[in-house]
């Protein structure tokens, strides 16, 4: 992370973003969905089966368990993506960094990963598409009317020239 982060704004996002889905019990809310749509899965199951539905056998059920249940649990994460990115803006504005430099790890992942490349990594099968995360940072960051300062943290150069 931060070999790819260019300052210290860009570090502060990503930390803050994490948090978000820490402080909005984001963890929580996945383990209780999962934990609803496997009940759920098993019951079905366990009916189809028992009706004895043509053409239903066992291992098609457990094979389609799998996909089934990743097709929807993902679309929570990417509301908690939404909610985690908004959160660096609720960050940015309590310690005042500069909101427009909220966005600027997304836009630095976009460089190295661009959406029009086949280039990827297993993060984006779950995480909205990155210039939608941009926008709405963007767009968030525009009401917001405060004084902010220039992060000037002690150590980002010798941590950069360390680990970067």
């Amino acid at each position: 992370l931060i070999k790819h982060t260019k300052n210290q704004e860009e570090l502060a996002s990503v930390i803050a973003h994490e948090i978000g889905h820490v402080e909005k019990s984001h963890t929580l809310d996945q383990i209780q969905n999962q934990t609803f749509v496997q009940t759920l899965g098993s019951g079905a199951k366990s009916a189809l089966a028992s009706f004895g539905v043509k053409g239903m056998t066992a291992e098609l059920l457990n094979s389609l368990e799998g996909p089934i249940y990743k097709m929807i649990l993902s679309g929570y994460s990417r509301k908690h993506e939404f909610e985690a990115d908004s959160h660096i803006l609720y960050v940015f504005e309590k310690v005042g960094l500069d909101p427009e430099k909220a966005d600027d790890f997304f836009i630095t992942l976009d460089k190295l990963y661009p959406s029009d490349s086949t280039t990827t990594t297993s993060l984006f099968s779950t995480h909205p598409v990155t210039q939608d995360r941009i926008k709405a940072i963007e767009s968030k960051a525009q009401n917001l009317k405060y004084k902010h300062k220039k992060a000037d943290l002690e150590g980002w150069d010798i941590l950069k020239e360390r680990l970067g």
